[in-house]
């Protein structure tokens, strides 16, 4: 094995290499400057944190980053600033060249029905008279007495045409 010092170490990540079989000089190891930790962990060599130290001189001011608000739970925003901020796409949208028409990517159909009436015309209605136990059971299993009559219409059926069994 063989024993560098953090700096040396870190040299010779920054140049390419690679930190297989080194070892860190203990004395280079007490305090380990954050930049110089992450080029290590980068090569191999993990730094225990409690020897890792930063000044915060020496870190760069970023403007997107550092006036950044960070809330724990959802944003609460006004009408008015959810309006300001859709203008705000539409905007950035204008200056990419892209109307907001075009940014719609598909076609307008018109639809002459939502499907409701469709639907509904195949429904067929039933009226359950069920005791207070057997309302209590379905409550329990959190079976729509829909679901399960409709199922077992359809199961009963199925076993019928396999008996052959068309009329009972």
């Amino acid at each position: 094995m063989k024993v560098l010092t953090v700096k040396e170490a870190v040299a010779r990540v920054n140049s390419g290499g690679n930190l297989e079989g080194i070892v860190l000089e203990e004395q280079s190891m007490q305090q380990v400057n954050v930049r110089d930790a992450m080029v290590l962990a980068q090569g191999g060599i993990v730094i225990p944190e409690e020897r890792i130290y930063y000044d915060d001189a020496d870190i760069e001011y970023d403007e997107d980053i550092d006036e950044l608000t960070i809330t724990s739970g959802p944003v609460q925003l006004s009408w008015e600033e959810k309006a300001k901020r859709a203008q705000q796409q539409v905007d950035q949208l204008n200056e990419e060249g892209i109307t907001y028409d075009e940014a719609f990517e598909g076609d307008w159909v018109p639809v002459e029905s939502d499907g409701l009436a469709e639907a509904e015309a195949g429904l067929t209605t039933l009226h359950l008279e069920l005791t207070p136990e057997i309302k209590a059971w379905l409550a329990e299993q959190s079976v729509p007495a829909e679901r399960l009559v409709g199922q077992l219409l359809a199961d009963f059926y199925r076993a019928q045409q396999l008996l052959g069994k068309d009329k009972g």
